[in-house]
């Protein structure tokens, strides 16, 4: 702190909506919404009157949105059958030309 200036600090805020899936067995979907900073401007400027320090708080209108998905134990089955399809497919190929 300055006896003979005082600060001003610009603080830009954005929203930001994050959405994420907690479903183990079907999808469930789950919204939070928060706040980050994104910049601080600090201007200083000469003392008049009792002012030892201003914050101005600024709200952008753009929204960031985040989205976290999680593969479900359908989604890993659904996986793990695909890949034992083509592996089987490939086996039975192979055992053709070979027996022939």
């Amino acid at each position: 702190m300055d006896t003979d200036n005082y600060s001003i600090n610009n603080i830009d805020l954005r929203p930001i909506l994050i959405t994420t899936q907690n479903g183990i067995l079907f999808n469930h979907y789950e919204n939070t919404k928060s706040y980050y900073f994104e910049r601080n401007n600090i201007f200083i400027k000469m003392l008049k009157g009792n002012i030892y320090m201003v914050y101005y708080l600024w709200l952008k209108n753009n929204e960031n949105y985040y989205e976290r998905i999680y593969k479900t134990i359908t989604d890993v089955l659904s996986s793990i059958g695909g890949v034992s399809n083509s592996i089987i497919f490939i086996i039975h190929i192979i055992n053709k030309i070979i027996v022939q």
